[in-house]
Formats: C-alpha cells, structure tokens, sequence
C-alpha cells in the first residue's frame, strides 16, 4: 500500500503542470520536477539541481535576489503555506511574473528547507493588460460620446438664443429660455459625465447648484430680491435618473420664479434632494403667493407641469403638492442601483 502511494505521489510530481520543488535555505534545489525546468526553459530537472552557484540558482531565477531574503524571512516564521507574486528570470534572461506557494519544512537532521509549487502567470498577466487596454478605450470613447452629446445639445442652445433674438414678444421669447434651460440641464450632466472619473454617475451637489444657478440667472429679474437655495447630499446619482431628474429640478424651480414672485415681492426658493432608505427626495419650497386653487397636478394644463408629471412617472416616483405659505413640490422616487453605481 505504501509502494502505491508513493509511486501515486511521484507520478503526480513529474507530471503535474505546475512547478514543483524542494530547496536548501541557501537556494540549493534539492528536487524540481519537468514542469520547474520547463517554465524557466531548462533542458531538464537536473540542470536546476546540478547548477553550480555560489549563491545557489534560487537567488539567480529572481529579478531582483534582495526580494527572495525578504520571502525567506517571512517563510520561516511558521510553517504555513504563503503565497507571493514574483517576477523570476528565465535561462534565456526573459522575466516572467509568477504565483509562488512556499512553506518551511523541517529535514531529517532537524535543518529546514523550503518546498513550493511554481506558476507561469505570464498569461493571466496578457489577458489582464489587454482587458485593462479594452477598458481604457472604451472609457474614452465614452467620455467622447458624452463631450460630443453635450457639444451638440450646445449647438442647439445656442440657435435657439440667436432665433430668440429675433422675436420681440416677451412671452414668446420666455418659452425659447425655458427650452434653453431644459437643455442645458441635459448637456450639463453629459458635461460633468465628461470630466468625471466614473462615467455611470453623477455627483449632485455641482449638478444641482449649477442648474439652479443657471435657471436663476435667466429668469429672475435683476430688480428682484428673490433667491435660490440648494440643500443637496453627496451621493452619486445613476445617469439614467441624473437628466428627468435635472428636468424637474428645471421646470419647478423655473415654476416658482415665474409665478411664485409677482411685482416686486421678494422671497427664498429652497431646492432640496435627500436620499432616506433608499429613495431619493425632491423638494423645491418657496415662501410665494402659493399655487392656484385650480391647478390639480393629475391633470396639468401647463406644458412645464405636465413634464413634471411624466418625469416623476419615469422615475417611477410619486409627486406631491402642498398648499400655505407658499408652494412646497415633493418628488420621491427608489434610488437606482446599477453596475455602475455605487450603494450607500
């Protein structure tokens, strides 16, 4: 029974597709099977076991010997099993990186040495930069997609104004601004999609003030003592939900400016998004005359609320208005959780 294991074992040794060796602390192979030789393209086991080195072959297959001092005194610290990315020096000089499992055993006159298993990760280590490579240019190429989408959004931003500047009815021209702004709340987050690092999310404390920036900047009077506010968490937000939401963000804060304040009354707008138990919150309150008692947001008449309505169903959300001192518009919709998103 035990001719049997042995020779089971020592078929297993000389045949295996690994490196298997055993060596003296001072780099000496005591045994190597076919595979060892092979990976650092010897001719045979022998050449390993009989090379004469005054520091022994073990200390001339590493790229740089200092390293195998530091494994080596990690190793004899115990008898575990350890395991170590190295990169070892072929016969013909090629450097090749590989997984080493080493451990210390002890010998028959009470010495130790080492013995451990050996493999070529030269082609996990192809295959990997070659995905990296793939990853890189496709993350370029997005961050192409998103600076050319908002180049273009621009382009159209921009013939709008110069169509606007044509026109002399007031009303007519605010609906061109209000056009001007929905789509500036597009390009923005393809802007900041662009300049970011991660290209599924955004983050929405700069994408929020921006907007409202922007939306406050084009429609409040100049004689107006009326002003924004913007309350947002720092969290990512997925691209899928970063523009309807953007949008709403546009038509009520636009909302509020145009209708909330009129003559010379002044006042606060207040823009708020939370994140509680996994869904987002969206408030805009202002401290203005209110909202009309005929307004029903389930049947809007108004092409700026009837986007609120089907933005908020996109989102899958709920909309919610509340009447006194003022207008308070409540969005709440589930937080999305994509591959590219992180979960909080």
């Amino acid at each position: 029974m035990q001719d049997l294991e042995k020779g089971f074992c020592e078929n297993i040794f000389q045949n295996a597709p690994m490196g298997i060796f055993r060596s003296t602390l001072d780099g000496r192979f005591v045994r190597a099977n076919p595979a060892m030789a092979a990976i650092f393209k010897y001719d045979s086991p022998e050449e390993l076991i009989g090379h004469v080195n005054k520091s022994g072959i073990a200390e001339v297959l590493y790229e740089e010997p200092a390293r195998r001092e530091e494994i080596l005194r990690e190793i004899l610290q115990d008898r575990e099993w350890k395991t170590f990315i190295e990169r070892m020096r072929c016969r013909d000089g090629r450097v090749i990186p590989c997984y080493l499992h080493l451990r210390s055993v002890p010998t028959k006159n009470q010495g130790v040495e080492l013995e451990g298993f050996v493999e070529d990760d030269t082609a996990r280590t192809v295959t990997e930069k070659r995905l990296h490579e793939s990853l890189v240019e496709k993350e370029l190429l997005l961050k192409e997609i998103h600076h050319r989408i908002k180049n273009s959004l621009q382009v159209i931003s921009s013939l709008l104004y110069l169509q606007s500047r044509k026109i002399s009815d007031p009303e007519i021209v605010q609906h061109f601004v209000e056009s001007q702004n929905r789509i500036y709340s597009m390009a923005l987050a393809h802007e900041l999609l662009y300049r970011n690092e991660k290209l599924s999310d955004v983050q929405l404390p700069d994408y929020v003030r921006n907007l409202v920036q922007r939306i406050e900047q084009a429609l409040k009077p100049k004689e107006k003592q009326v002003n924004c506010r913007v309350s947002v968490v720092e969290i990512p937000m997925d691209i899928q939900q970063v523009i309807p939401c953007g949008l709403l963000i546009t038509e009520l804060v636009s909302n509020a400016l145009k209708h909330g304040f009129p003559g010379d009354r002044s006042g606060t707008v207040n823009v708020s998004l939370l994140h509680r138990d996994d869904r987002f919150c969206l408030e805009v309150r202002d401290d203005g005359i209110g909202l009309p008692q005929d307004l029903d947001l389930d049947k809007p008449n108004s092409l700026g609320m009837q986007l609120v309505r089907a933005l908020t169903l996109q989102l899958d959300g709920t909309l919610e208005q509340v009447r006194g001192n003022g207008t308070l518009i409540k969005v709440v919709f589930p937080v999305l959780y994509s591959k590219g998103s992180v979960r909080l």
